[in-house]
C-alpha cells in the first residue's frame, strides 16, 4: 500500500532569497539595538528625572552595538579562501616560528 505522506523536501533557497534574508536580518538587528538602547535610556531618565541625558547616551550606545553586530555578522559571512596546504593562505609555514613547535623542540633537547 503506498504511503500517503506528502513530500516535505524543501528546495534550496536561491542566492537572491539568501541575500534578501541577510539584509533583512542586518537591518532588523540594527533597529532593535537602537530601540532597546533608547528604551533603557528613557527609563533611566524618567527614574532620575534627567530627561535627555541617558536617552541620548544609550541611543548612541545602541547604534554602536548595532554596528558592532553588523561587523561580526559580515565577518562571519565572509567566504573562506581555499588553500591546498595548512598555513599556505597566510604564507606561513606551520612549523616555522610556531610557538608550540619551538617549545617541543626545546623540550626534546
Amino acid at each position: 500500500m503506498p504511503s500517503k505522506k506528502k513530500d516535505t523536501k524543501k528546495e534550496p533557497k536561491s542566492m537572491g532569497q539568501r541575500s534578501f534574508n541577510s539584509g533583512y536580518s542586518v537591518g532588523l538587528n540594527l533597529m532593535s539595538c537602537v530601540i532597546v538602547g533608547m528604551a533603557i535610556g528613557y527609563g533611566i531618565d524618567v527614574y532620575f528625572d534627567t530627561k535627555p541625558a541617558f536617552f541620548l547616551l544609550f541611543m548612541f550606545l545602541g547604534i554602536a552595538a548595532g554596528f558592532r553586530s553588523i561587523w561580526y555578522f559580515m565577518n562571519a559571512q565572509a567566504p573562506a579562501k581555499p588553500s591546498s596546504k595548512v598555513g599556505e593562505a597566510d604564507g606561513h609555514d606551520p612549523g616555522e616560528g610556531d610557538a608550540t613547535a619551538d617549545d617541543e623542540n626545546q623540550q626534546s633537547n
